[in-house]
This record gives C-alpha cells, structure tokens and sequence, in this order.
C-alpha cells in the first residue's frame, strides 16, 4: 500500500514561503518571541484565566506582562525581584 498526498494551492504556497529567505529570518528571531510567552506562561499564570470573561482575561494579561516588564526593568538595574500575579483574581 502507498498514500499520494494532494496538496492544494495554499499549502503549495506555504511551502514555498517556507523555503524563502523571508521565512528562514522571521525563524531566527522566533525564539525570543517564544521564551518570552513561555515565561507569560510558566511562570506568570498566563496558561490558565483566573476569573471569567473578556474583559477579565484583558487585565490579567495587560499584569502579567507589567509585572514581566518590571521584571526586566529592574533586572536590567541589577535589582533582584520576585513578583507574581498568579494568586490574584480579577472579577
């Protein structure tokens, strides 16, 4: 037995972007991207809402990446900080 995969215009395309030089340097900056959403995640309670609707979900991500940008700042300063805001819940 044997599978032919048929592939339609768009993933021809896509294929196709993925193999220019555009796409190999979007790639090399994706990391940064990524350890900082996994940081917003792990360690800031962003995987999980605290509280229900959207308008919740808006204010605990506009303080989860204050804190993370505090964070930043303060590191950057040479001030050690230890903030979170996973135990905080926004009604």
């Amino acid at each position: 037995m044997y599978s032919v995969t048929i592939k339609s215009g768009v993933h021809a395309e896509q294929m196709a972007f993925q193999e220019s030089e555009a796409f190999k340097e979007k790639a090399k900056k994706r990391y940064k991207i990524e350890a900082k959403n996994s940081e917003l995640k792990h360690r800031h309670g962003y995987d999980v809402a605290t509280s229900s609707g959207l308008s919740g979900m808006h204010m605990q991500g506009a303080m989860a990446i204050f804190v993370v940008n505090l964070k930043r700042i303060f590191h950057g300063r040479g001030v050690a900080l230890s903030l979170t805001i996973r135990h905080i819940k926004f009604c």
